[in-house]
């Protein structure tokens, strides 16, 4: 069993969730940026940081989608970016 689901389990813990982190690059037909990348899993992401509630355009993470992300506002701008726009992200390092 995994630390996470260990941690799901212990009676005085509410919610907890995991990440994968990675560094790379995002790039658009208007430009490119370094970034910093967490994967996680939307349902538990949400139970822990309540991200869904800050949402300014499109849905937040579903767990029936593939291929999802969530962009911060100022990258949103400096690309350039609109709702299902197409993005290239290529890592370059992952920390489980």
């Amino acid at each position: 069993m995994s630390i996470l689901n260990e941690t799901q389990k212990t009676k005085n813990v509410k919610a907890a969730s995991g990440r994968s982190l990675a560094k790379g690059m995002i790039a658009t037909a208007t430009g490119s940026a370094g970034i910093n990348i967490n994967g996680v899993n939307g349902l538990d992401e949400d139970s822990t940081t309540h991200l869904s509630k800050n949402i300014i355009e499109g849905a937040f993470l579903s767990d029936q989608l593939k291929h999802e992300i969530l962009i911060g506002e100022k990258l949103y701008k400096k690309l350039k970016l609109k709702l299902n726009s197409k993005v290239v992200i290529t890592l370059s390092l992952i920390h489980i």
